[in-house]
Parts: structure tokens; C-alpha cells; sequence
């Protein structure tokens, strides 16, 4: 009987024991709040609070509403009407853009949502919501800093302005996919799939830019499998390989650099001057919390986490994050607490260089088989179209 004991205790304080090791072990982060029910979730958005008291926390969450509020008192309801769902919420400038599709309904296939989408937009002042768009036939659909609309088709790229009005084709598209979307002030950049019917091979990815004052897009990166998590903020543009396990960027000269490898990476990065902060998976289950010069490149981890870990979002005041805690064995209820990776004030020198190095520095072009090639080796393989007429609004 007293062996049945003791073999129960470890079974309970061991795994707690690794947990807290794994956890603590070279981490640079420290613990805002304990017990948090349930895990904390913010609103996404393009804009930086000065602290964690800026964010819009959820406070609510169904199909078809989400409440968000923030810690002094502000708050906006996001509701979608009878029959849709909604897919996604973000915050950009002084509204909240949330876009909402139909179903899955009774007599249709689950985990289906049909169009058309619906486009709303609720102001933070308290406004009515206003319906941008009720009749999108897709769902790849992005919006710019100006509130300028932008969707992708089966015939190609379209934008129309903020007021309204009729949608422009920008870049015409055959049996392409797009698949993520971003915008360095009126430059759009995506990522396209290459679907059965093109010229491309099928599941190949390119990396599209179109700049204001062009009449066509060009490739900045191709490969002939996935291209992931896009980022684009100011001159920093980057993305995930999964096939390569490396992170890549765009040089100012236009040219792709590997910017570190052997990474799995687990979040969408975000940018923190001049580097990417991100999480990736460990090998032991777990996930650690890393960042990468986009100058200097290399992979510098800052925090081991848990493999529940998340990422938030950045404030000016530090990288946010979030990871369950409890223990199962002990029958506990699992909550979530809020960890923060201090940043230097504002006009600072950046994220600071502290962390385990665990890659060399490196700056070259991946021009290695079945990788990136630059923009200019496969400008030829773009269909020929006549471009006339075809520009931004």
C-alpha cells in the first residue's frame, strides 16, 4: 500500500516538476497574471498599444459573436447575422473588420461555410455597423491601412476603395489560389497557389508584389511547394518555408535571403524593430520562444515554453504571450496566465540581443535545388497578358 502511494505522488509531482524545469529554464519572460479563465485571447490588430492595458481582450466568443474589451472600460460587439459564422475579427485603425460566411447547415456537408461573405465593418466609438460588402463569392479577402477592400477570385485580384463603388480588376489570375495577403502602405503583396490548369505546378507557391505605380505584379520568391506565414511591415517582408524549415526575407535590392533555418515554426512572427519575434516547436513537445535580426539573421531563443504557449500580440512595452497551467494529474482545473517579454522604451535600441544563440549569423541568397529562386529567373514563366488599363484605383 505504501508503495501504491508513493508511485500515485510521483505520478503527480514529476510531471509538475518538468514542467515548471522546461518552463523556467533560460527564459526571459516574466508571469503579468495567474489563473486566468478562460486562456486569454486578444483582438488582432495593426496597430501597437503602449501596454497590455491597450488590448481587446475577449470576453465572449460564439460562432456567430464576439465581445472584446479593453481594461479601461472600452469594448465592441461583433455580430453576424442569423445563418452565418464568423471567420475572422481585426482591428484596423479606429474599426473593427469582421468577415462572416453562411452555414453549415443541416442538409449541407459539415465544416462548410458557402458565400457569398459578408464584409462588415464596426466602428470603436460605438457607431452602428456598416456592411462593406454583402456579396463576396470568396473568402480570401484583405483590407489595407486606407480601408481600400482587396479579394482574390478564380479570375484574379480585385480592389475597390473605402466609399464604395464598383471593383476594379488589378491582376488578372488562372487557376491560381491566393492564400495570404499583406500591404507595405499601397503596396500588396500574397501568396498564390498554383492549382491544376495553370502553367505552374500544382501546389506551388509564389510571392506576388504590386506596387501603385506598376501595371503588373512581379514575383518576389517561388518554390514548388508551401510558402506560409506572411509578414509584411514597413521594408520588412518575410515568410516561412516548411519544406526547408527556414525562415526567408526580401533584401532591399529585391533579392530572397535565408534569414534562419532548421526552425519549426509554430506562430505567424511579429515585427519588433529589427527583428522577427515568433514561437517554434521543440523536440521535446515543447515550444520556445525565439527572435531573428532581419539584418543580421541567425535564430536566438529567448524563453522555453510550454507546448501550450501562444502568442498575443506586441505592445510597446513588451511581446505578450499566454500558456496554460494546472496539472491533470492532480485533477486541477487548467487555466491560463500572461507572460511578457520586456521590450526597451520607446526610441530604444531595439529587442535586446540576450537569448541562447543556437545559429550562426548568416546573410546569402538560398538558391540551393528545389528552393527560392529570384524574381527575375522566373519573371519569363509568368503568363503574358495585356495589362492596359489594369491599375489601382
Amino acid at each position: 500500500m505504501r508503495e501504491q502511494r508513493i508511485i500515485n505522488l510521483l505520478w503527480i509531482v514529476v510531471p509538475t516538476l518538468m514542467a515548471i524545469a522546461m518552463t523556467t529554464h533560460g527564459s526571459r519572460t516574466e508571469v503579468v497574471a495567474r489563473g486566468l479563465q478562460p486562456p486569454p485571447v486578444v483582438l488582432a490588430s495593426d496597430d501597437r498599444p503602449g501596454s497590455a492595458s491597450g488590448f481587446f481582450w475577449e470576453t465572449h466568443s460564439t460562432a456567430g459573436e464576439r465581445v472584446y474589451q479593453t481594461h479601461d472600460g472600452r469594448s465592441v460587439r461583433i455580430v453576424a447575422r442569423p445563418g452565418e459564422i464568423l471567420l475572422w475579427c481585426r482591428q484596423i485603425g479606429s474599426a473593427v473588420y469582421s468577415l462572416a460566411g453562411h452555414g453549415p447547415d443541416e442538409l449541407g456537408p459539415p465544416c462548410v461555410i458557402d458565400p457569398p461573405f459578408v464584409l462588415r465593418r464596426t466602428p470603436l466609438n460605438g457607431d452602428a455597423a456598416r456592411t462593406v460588402s454583402s456579396s463576396l463569392d470568396t473568402a480570401s479577402v484583405f483590407v489595407m491601412r486606407s480601408g481600400a477592400v482587396c479579394y482574390a477570385d478564380d479570375r484574379g485580384v480585385w480592389r475597390f476603395s473605402p466609399d464604395g463603388g464598383a471593383s476594379k480588376l488589378i491582376c488578372p489570375l488562372t487557376a491560381r489560389n491566393v492564400k495570404l495577403w499583406g500591404a507595405a502602405g499601397e503596396t500588396l503583396y500574397w501568396i498564390e497557389e498554383a492549382l491544376p490548369g495553370g502553367r505552374d505546378p500544382v501546389g506551388s507557391c509564389r510571392l506576388m508584389a504590386l506596387s501603385p505605380n506598376q501595371r503588373r505584379p512581379h514575383t518576389v520568391a517561388w518554390a514548388p511547394d508551401a510558402l506560409t506565414d506572411l509578414v509584411v511591415s514597413g521594408h520588412t517582408v518575410a515568410w516561412y518555408h516548411p519544406a526547408s524549415r527556414s525562415l526567408e526575407g526580401m533584401l532591399p535590392d529585391g533579392k530572397v535571403t535565408v534569414l534562419a533555418r532548421d526552425i519549426n515554426l509554430a506562430t505567424t512572427p511579429e515585427v519588433v524593430g529589427d527583428h522577427l519575434v515568433y514561437l517554434c516547436e521543440r523536440h521535446d513537445d515543447g515550444r520556445e520562444l525565439a527572435s531573428t535580426s532581419v539584418e543580421r539573421g541567425g535564430h536566438v531563443r529567448l524563453a522555453r515554453l510550454d507546448r501550450s504557449a501562444r502568442m498575443l500580440g506586441v505592445a510597446n512595452d513588451g511581446v505578450y504571450l499566454t500558456e496554460e497551467e494546472g496539472n491533470w494529474f492532480a485533477g486541477q482545473k487548467h487555466t491560463g496566465r500572461l507572460l511578457r517579454l520586456p521590450l526597451p522604451p520607446a526610441g530604444g535600441p531595439g529587442l535586446p540581443d540576450y537569448g541562447e544563440k543556437r545559429e550562426a549569423t548568416m546573410r546569402q541568397d538560398h538558391l540551393a535545388s528545389g528552393g527560392f529562386k529570384r524574381a527575375a529567373e522566373w519573371e519569363p514563366s509568368l503568363p503574358s497578358r495585356d495589362s492596359a488599363g489594369i491599375g489601382l484605383p
